[in-house]
């Protein structure tokens, strides 16, 4: 049964953890929304689809063909964030907010890698993101913002193409802080867009009555999103991409080891310091065509 991060978060029993896991679920939307399926082992078979059955009609005394779909099977193996950080005892003795400030900053530091690697992961030693899923896999869910070498302005048209190439009524939208300009100038210019709040209560625009998610930073004032895009065209290395993502049961979904998402201990007291250990294991799943889709080459302008 799936779980969110904000679950896994209010069943922590240590409140230092459930604090750490709390930033984890919300640092990044797209960590609070995706459910978080559990696994035995390493790995979730993943499997896709590369031909679709096809039938024929028959005609009267003839015969009734058809064929098979053709399909491949891929191992996808959950990720390990995290690991040992230090706090300087004489620090928490003397000073233990910003103590318990540095713990967090390690914290927001791995939730910042997980929503990044989520959207942009190259597998091997990161978890295989979207972007990576759908260029291997399903490259006709791809769009092109355009052909202009320095990107295009995202449109009005371009989110329909995007949304409409994903099923499921549970979607949503995720672009970069810098595209969000250019989608407050089209807020004020088309009665698509509108602004509310989402399930939780957060302040979004809506596209269509679908939630538009910003890809903020965190703190060291880097994006989330890539904004100079080389794949498929190297000259457009001043954009980015928006995506379109299904969070229905059958669309995009996060993954991590029945044993336990959350490894959280006290290793040693060494060097004056208390060394602690904090680790999510984490990846996501993607397996049918129609769960996400890329608008890429978005141009970094508002006009």
């Amino acid at each position: 049964m799936a779980i969110t991060l904000t679950e896994v978060a209010k069943a922590q029993q240590n409140e230092m953890v459930k604090k750490y896991v709390n930033v984890l679920a919300t640092e990044f939307p797209i960590q609070t929304l995706l459910g978080v399926d559990t696994i035995t082992g390493f790995r979730k078979p993943v499997t896709i689809m590369s031909t679709l059955p096809t039938v024929n009609p028959r005609a009267i005394n003839a015969a009734f063909t058809a064929s098979n779909a053709a399909h491949d099977t891929y191992d996808i193996y959950w990720k390990n964030y995290g690991g040992d950080f230090s706090i300087d005892t004489a620090l928490q003795a003397g000073d233990p907010a910003h103590a318990g400030k540095q713990s967090l900053a390690f914290v927001q530091a791995i939730a910042k890698q997980v929503a990044k690697q989520t959207f942009e992961g190259t597998g091997t030693d990161q978890m295989v993101g979207i972007k990576d899923y759908l260029t291997a896999f399903f490259a006709g869910q791809i769009i092109n913002a355009g052909t202009t070498a320095s990107g295009d302005l995202l449109t009005v048209a371009m989110l329909e193409d995007l949304v409409d190439k994903v099923a499921g009524g549970n979607r949503a939208i995720f672009l970069s802080k810098k595209v969000r300009q250019r989608l407050n100038a089209l807020l004020r210019a088309t009665s698509s867009l509108s602004e509310g709040r989402d399930q939780f209560g957060v302040p979004v625009t809506f596209f269509n009555q679908i939630p538009v998610y910003i890809m903020e930073d965190n703190n060291d004032g880097t994006d989330v999103l890539s904004i100079t895009e080389i794949d498929g065209a190297a000259t457009n290395s001043d954009t980015s991409s928006v995506y379109c993502l299904n969070l229905d049961e059958n669309g995009v979904r996060a993954f991590g080891p029945d044993s336990g998402l959350i490894n959280a201990k006290t290793i040693s007291n060494v060097t004056n310091a208390d060394i602690s250990n904090f680790e999510l294991f984490y990846a996501i799943s993607l397996d049918q065509q129609r769960a996400a889709a890329r608008l890429r080459y978005v141009k970094q302008a508002v006009a």
